[in-house]
């Protein structure tokens, strides 16, 4: 690339002009020199003017374009600030607007639960009134469908029991429970009344009053009130059953002694027999009556028997025979209580759940049920429609709980377990056996012995070399274990093998005494055998 000499940084024109004129003969190109040079400097002159003027238009231009950038910066941001207020006020409203509709939302749901309040409570007065009417009537299946009804709408007014009108439908209602639970204990009092004078079941309905035949009708007002007053009517009720019972059989009765514990279970029999023909079509099945009858005849029975046999422990000539008899019997009592039930057990727990099993939750209900202290309290949240259906005649699920389950093994030892500790007579009679045939047997033995010509014959019916007195001693042991386990296996089989432990004692001390005394002679022990004695001896050995 060719630089000009003129634009070089280091131009020197001294140097430069002896350069172009070296010779006096070149200076003659030095007016043309001069004008070429006076040209370029006008061209150079035009063009700074020029570019100064260029410079000059762009700088007021750029000035131009920087006051229009900062004024549309200005405009820019006056946009925004209003964009963004417009921003804040759209979400201002939507504000309001969310609220509108919160308060909107809330107001149509208490509108609709203040319309679902009244709804419920129109048809609970309704309800009530149709109640008080059926129960002046002695509609009693109609009663306990809409009894039931009324309970499951109450339970949506618990909370507004400061009201006046609510204040006073609870105590319409619970004067209504009031009044029912007392007409029918009164009738069930009647009924417990006419059972020992009534012997067919048939002709005990036709002979009852006509406000007495619906029973099985007022069983379903009585599972409609709950299981408090289904548990208090059976108590009574079945305390009128077993007053009877105390009469003949308790303490200081006539019949209380032990030789009359067979006409105790026939007793029994008879009632229960009794109870299921005229009542098994009144009560409903998951009441279990037989078995909680049951339960009280044993809660009773043990009572008199622990009083008969403190008694009858008491006496000096006390007869084992009848003590072990009434043991016996007594047992087999309690096996034909558990095969009475057995399949009846296995029939109701598939059908019918236990109060137990709805508590815990294991057993689904349409109604849910909250524990109490003697009932459930029962709690809907749908609108419970109150028209009454008489077609209908089964109460909801909730009602039909089996409170008291059948449990067999209730029936094990219930009432055996309290001869364990009466059952000292046995033990010393088994003793008193024992030791009488020990004594026979010994005197048997001896007998043989002082009549055997050469002491061969010990008396022992047996070609073993023992006594025969030890064979038959531990058979009749064997036998009296087997004899007691078959009755009991506490305390008494322990006494009796501490009389075995006795038995056996005073039996080796027989055995001892057999043996020939020895004679002490400075400081030795001399045996003298009589004929026939070493058989005897070992005979002796051989027995120990």
């Amino acid at each position: 690339m060719n630089i000009d000499i003129l634009d070089s940084p280091d131009f020197d024109p001294i140097a430069y002009i002896n350069q172009k004129f070296p010779t006096e003969a070149s200076l003659d190109g030095l007016d043309s020199f001069a004008t070429s040079i006076n040209g370029q400097i006008h061209i150079l002159d035009d063009d700074l003017s020029r570019a100064i003027q260029t410079q000059s238009t762009a700088g007021t231009q750029a000035t131009q374009d920087i006051t229009d950038a900062q004024e549309a910066i200005v405009e820019l941001f006056d946009k925004i600030a209003d964009i963004k207020q417009q921003a804040s006020q759209s979400e201002k409203m939507v504000h309001e607007i969310c609220a509108d509709i919160k308060r909107l939302d809330c107001a149509k749901t208490h509108l609709q639960s203040s319309i679902t309040s009244l709804k419920r409570l129109q048809m609970l007065l309704a309800a009530v009134d149709q109640l008080e009417g059926l129960v002046n009537d002695l509609q009693y299946r109609d009663t306990a469908n809409l009894l039931d009804a009324v309970k499951q709408l109450m339970t949506h007014f618990e909370k507004y029991t400061a009201v006046p009108v609510i204040n006073d439908l609870s105590t319409r209602v619970l004067a209504i429970q009031t009044q029912l639970s007392k007409h029918i204990h009164v009738t069930f009092q009647d009924i417990g009344q006419l059972v020992d004078g009534v012997a067919d079941a048939e002709s005990f309905v036709e002979d009852l009053p006509g406000n007495m035949k619906n029973l099985s009708d007022c069983c379903l007002v009585v599972d409609a009130l709950g299981l408090a007053a289904r548990q208090e009517l059976m108590e009574e009720f079945i305390r009128l059953q077993l007053n009877p019972y105390d009469r003949l059989f308790g303490p200081n009765r006539p019949h209380n002694g032990l030789g009359d514990i067979d006409r105790r279970w026939a007793w029994f029999k008879r009632l229960f027999k009794h109870i299921d023909a005229k009542f098994s079509s009144i009560f409903p099945v998951y009441w279990n009556v037989t078995y909680r009858i049951t339960l009280e005849f044993i809660d009773r029975t043990r009572v008199h028997l622990v009083h008969a046999l403190d008694t009858d422990a008491g006496r000096e000539n006390s007869d084992v025979q009848v003590l072990i008899q009434s043991l016996q019997s007594t047992m087999k009592f309690e096996v034909d209580l558990k095969n009475k039930f057995e399949d009846i057990s296995d029939e109701q727990n598939a059908k019918f759940p236990s109060l137990a099993s709805v508590l815990s939750g294991h057993t689904p209900l349409q109604t849910p049920i909250k524990a109490g202290k003697h009932s459930p309290t029962r709690r809907r949240t749908s609108i419970v429609d109150t028209t009454h259906n008489t077609a209908n005649t089964n109460l909801p699920d909730s009602n039909k709980i089996c409170d008291v389950p059948i449990v067999l093994e209730s029936f094990l030892y219930c009432l055996s377990r309290e001869y364990d500790r009466f059952l000292g007579p046995y033990v010393l009679a088994e003793r008193q056996n024992l030791e009488d045939m020990l004594r026979r047997l010994a005197a048997e033995e001896d007998t043989a012995e002082n009549e055997g010509s050469d002491g061969t014959d010990t008396g022992s019916g047996s070609s073993a070399p023992v006594y025969g007195s030890a064979m038959s001693m531990f058979a009749f042991i064997k036998g009296s274990i087997k004899r007691c386990t078959a009755l009991t296996n506490g305390q008494t089989f322990l006494s009796l093998t501490k009389e075995f432990k006795t038995c056996l004692q005073q039996y080796c001390e027989s055995l001892l005494s057999k043996c020939v005394p020895g004679t002490t002679s400075n400081g030795t022990t001399v045996y003298k055998l009589t004929p026939g004695m070493e058989v005897t001896l070992c005979y002796l050995l051989n027995t120990g």
